[in-house]
């Protein structure tokens, strides 16, 4: 059995059960407990590499350091001449929990490997405070590039899915993150928060990194939710005598009355990364999301303006003129019927009224009749 603690987390791991309890030392009775699994394929046949019954030893017993405490175990007995090491860390002021594994091929043949779940919490096994009657779960999702669809479901909802289908699904969604159809089903890429309105708890699972795997969740609620987290093998071969390691997944509970709550875990992603910034990102007006393509000077001039004189209310710093501005796309010096005088008038109406004047261009896209596709052409 292992039992560590930071200061705002007591993890437990039955390393002879392979069952995982996290539990808030922050808020009372907030905690889950879940199991691991690793799904591969070899000659035909699916492999189990952790299951149910699976045994872990603990390699070395312990490992504490200034930072975090952590643990490495190894999973007994071998199967499928594979080795499968699990690190588990605890940073000791940070308030999530860590965990990687290392699969390594010790035969003689290849063996792909399908799936490697980090989460696998079942109805009830996951608590965000008192249950009731009441209780009004919600799932965050994210998805994986800036036209994937992304937004709070809550209970009683569908997923909100393209109506393009075939021509844009295979731009913004990750063939390996399921696709829910029912009513309380939702998935994400990357990380996401199951949390609790009534309770203001949430859960939140993700992964640090992309570099190795890629990230999928899933959750349903009944009401009371579950959690699926895993990284996708895609069926890739792991060939005799090579190696592979996940990125690390991290867990945490957050507090949903805090303006960030998300804020330890992308600051986490940001040292895995080796990121560092100076200035916030800007918030802002885009006249994409309202009026589409379908913008004039009139228009910019009349939401400047609005911008102004709600800046006390929302004080947002940004005013970009999306798509729409120019003759075709590609066209970047051309402009539409509905800017005679371009836009450098406007960035310099945007600037005096302290706002960031900004403009949407898409660089490596031109429209079949932009004039710049034109004149290559002859």
């Amino acid at each position: 059995m292992i039992d560590i603690e930071s200061q705002e987390i007591q993890l437990t791991f039955n390393n002879k059960k392979g069952i995982l309890h996290l539990e808030s030392k922050l808020f009372p009775g907030v905690g889950f407990s879940s199991r691991f699994e690793i799904l591969g394929e070899q000659n035909g046949k699916t492999v189990q590499l952790i299951q149910k019954n699976t045994i872990f030893q603990a390699l070395p017993e312990e490992i504490t350091g200034q930072e975090s405490q952590t643990y490495q175990l190894a999973v007994v007995p071998t199967i499928a001449k594979t080795r499968v090491e699990l690190t588990i860390k605890l940073p000791l002021d940070k308030n999530f929990a860590l965990f990687q594994f290392r699969i390594s091929n010790l035969g003689e043949k290849p063996i792909s490997i399908n799936k490697i779940s980090f989460l696998d919490i079942l109805p009830g096994d996951l608590n965000l405070g008192i249950f009731n009657e009441e209780q009004l779960p919600f799932f965050y999702s994210n998805g994986w590039q800036s036209w994937s669809y992304t937004r709070t479901y809550q209970l009683g909802e569908k997923q909100r899915f393209s109506k393009l289908g075939r021509l844009q699904n295979p731009m913004v969604l990750n063939p390996g993150t399921p696709r829910p159809r029912k009513c309380n089903q939702f998935s994400g890429d990357m990380f996401g928060v199951v949390g609790d309105h009534g309770t203001e708890v949430g859960l939140l699972a993700g992964f640090l990194s992309q570099k190795s795997h890629f990230g999928s969740l899933l959750t349903q609620f009944h009401p009371q939710p579950s959690l699926k987290m895993w990284a996708n093998g895609d069926h890739a071969e792991l060939l005799p005598g090579k190696t592979i390691t996940t990125d690390w997944a991290a867990v945490s509970f957050i507090d949903l009355v805090e303006p960030e709550p998300m804020a330890p875990y992308f600051n986490a992603v940001a040292r895995e990364h080796n990121i560092q910034w100076n200035h916030p990102s800007p918030t802002g007006w885009c006249s994409w999301y309202h009026f589409y393509q379908n913008i004039n000077q009139e228009v910019i001039e009349s939401n400047l303006q609005s911008l102004v004189e709600i800046k006390d209310e929302l004080p947002l710093t940004l005013c970009q003129i999306d798509d729409g501005f120019e003759k075709q796309v590609g066209d970047w010096y051309a402009f539409s019927k509905g800017f005679p005088d371009g836009v450098q008038n406007l960035a310099t109406k945007i600037s005096k009224k302290n706002l960031t004047p900004g403009i949407w261009l898409a660089p490596f896209i031109l429209h079949p009749k932009a004039d710049l596709l034109l004149v290559c052409l002859m």
